[in-house]
């Protein structure tokens, strides 16, 4: 075995070689040489996790690295990957970081395919192999967030919901979520800390995990809703214990992703800010338009697996994550596209219920103000808003104020209020709204005069909330929404705030008791995450 002058030198491994040999770890028989045996291969790993810990140089240790384990397209990559998953499990069960953060490092630089590898190899050691062993994964956040983003990364690649085979297991979801919920930033780690081009390379890792977070949330009820029905249809019906404990099991991931939604929800508002500067804003889309395309041929196959009739709630459960998630990326700069990309691949979805308003109102810039009520460390409520130019109203409600008032002055759109179920009828609701009109009728937002939004004419339940709120009726909106191919009415309810009011009719002011002045209430800080 020859020695390549120039490769480098390390005092405890030998010459590493440029063809990915090297003197002393002998990781396959190309040479004629015989494989490691057990023990060997344990000591092996221990002086390899004692060498990066003890090297002072992240350079240096970078290199040796990345020489030891890059592909090199020839037998040896086999054996290099099977040790390097060695390598980086033994580095979280001790916690040696300056290998973490060498493995970080290299999911960046090395195709997806390896990456993908080396992600199965940790799941299945710490979540396949030994119960409990996720305990010790989870740990690593604290100790090496980079790595933790480039793991979320390669996860969200090997588990693409595509079979049952590929739905995460659930101690892995409930550990990225936590991860998440704790520092959602977590996410753009990686995005934060690396030099960027505004074109980056085909065929590996994503800059960031946003665009298999977002796949997951958006198909996760379809492929839950899919596994379930294969389990019912193997011949035999579950016994009773076994129903019950699969629907917690299921139930208990449907919360996970509802709250992973939000987190990603939360990122994609924070990412405007960070593009700009960066100078990336309009110039680099960290989510690419090209994987929204099969995301929608994804939704459309799991749609046809399914009995529409019985799965109808699942559909419109991802289409709504879907739309709020298009339109957060595109608000934000995080998905480039025109309005009428974005039209005909959505025109693909089943019983497509996106009416035009919504793909115009999706290429605008925005202006967002979002909130999220937590109750034990856990998502249960969130509001989306839109403060805009009263010019930039729909045009449908572009009567909301009068015509007396400047052009610059501003209105509120609620884009989302919602609550998870088990924790209406607690004000949860009211308490985001509240917020929403503390944080506008401040001095420094006392130019918005007015906060509308839409509903259906049959959603009796928000009606009444936004009713018993001193919302107004202002429109009612024939054929406004399309829904799974069926077109339903909806009205516009405006609330008038620091002394905005609508056009002057013979009942208006006649009638200003209709539209109240709002005074802010101080609201538990606890409640807000």
């Amino acid at each position: 075995m020859s020695i390549c002058s120039g490769a480098p030198f390390c005092p405890l491994f030998g010459w590493v070689h440029a063809d990915g040999s090297w003197r002393s770890l002998l990781l396959d028989g190309e040479h004629g040489e015989q494989r490691l045996n057990s023990l060997q291969e344990l000591q092996l790993l221990e002086i390899m996790c004692n060498y990066f810990q003890e090297q002072s140089k992240d350079s240096v240790r970078q290199i040796i690295f990345s020489t030891l384990f890059s592909p090199q397209g020839n037998k040896a990559d086999d054996s290099r990957m099977a040790l390097l998953g060695k390598l980086v499990s033994m580095a979280v069960a001790v916690c040696r970081v300056p290998v973490l953060e060498c493995a970080a490092f290299w999911l960046q630089r090395t195709p997806a395919v390896y990456c993908v590898r080396l992600a199965r190899a940790l799941v299945d050691d710490y979540c396949n192999l030994v119960p409990g062993s996720i305990q010790t994964l989870k740990q690593i956040f604290s100790a090496s967030p980079r790595f933790c983003c480039q793991f979320i990364t390669a996860v969200t690649a090997l588990y693409d919901l595509s079979s049952d085979d590929l739905i995460p297991p659930s101690d892995l979801l409930e550990l990225i979520v936590s991860w998440i919920f704790e520092d959602p930033r977590l996410i753009l780690i990686t995005f934060l800390n690396t030099p960027i081009a505004a074109n980056l390379p085909i065929g590996f890792l994503e800059l960031t995990p946003l665009t298999g977070l977002i796949c997951w949330c958006v198909k996760a009820p379809l492929a839950y809703k899919r596994k379930k029905k294969a389990s019912l249809s193997n011949g035999q019906p579950p016994t009773k214990i076994a129903k019950d404990s699969t629907e917690g099991d299921d139930g208990d991931c449907h919360q996970l992703y509802s709250k992973l939604h939000l987190s990603v929800l939360q990122v994609l508002m924070m990412l405007q800010g960070h593009l700009t500067e960066k100078n990336l804003y309009g110039r680099l889309g960290l989510i690419p338009f090209d994987h929204v395309v099969p995301l929608v041929e994804e939704i459309n196959r799991l749609s046809d697996e399914l009995n529409p009739l019985n799965a109808s709630e699942e559909i419109e459960l991802a289409l709504d994550r879907l739309a709020q998630a298009l339109q957060v990326a595109m608000a934000s700069g995080a998905l480039l596209c025109t309005r009428d990309d974005l039209r005909t691949v959505c025109s693909r979805l089943p019983h497509n219920k996106y009416p035009d308003s919504w793909y115009r109102d999706i290429t605008s810039n925005k202006k967002f103000f979002s909130l999220a009520a937590t109750y034990r460390g856990s998502i249960v409520g969130m509001i989306v808003a839109e403060i805009k130019s009263r010019t930039k109203v729909h045009k449908e409600d572009g009567d909301i104020l009068a015509s007396n008032f400047p052009l610059d002055t501003q209105v509120a759109y609620i884009l989302s209020l919602g609550v998870v179920k088990e924790f209406r009828k607690h004000g949860i609701g009211s308490l985001l709204l509240e917020s929403l009109k503390d944080h506008i009728s401040t001095t420094a937002q006392d130019h918005c005069k007015a906060i509308y939004l839409h509903v259906l004419t049959t959603n009796n339940t928000a009606i009444n909330f936004y009713e018993n709120r001193d919302f107004k009726q202002h429109h009612y909106l024939p054929y406004y929404y399309s829904i799974r191919g069926v077109l339903k009415d909806g009205f516009t309810y405006v609330l008038y705030i620091n002394g905005g009011h609508p056009p002057w009719t013979i009942l208006y002011p006649l009638s200003s008791a209709s539209f109240p002045a709002v005074h802010a209430k101080q609201t538990p800080d606890h409640v807000w995450s």
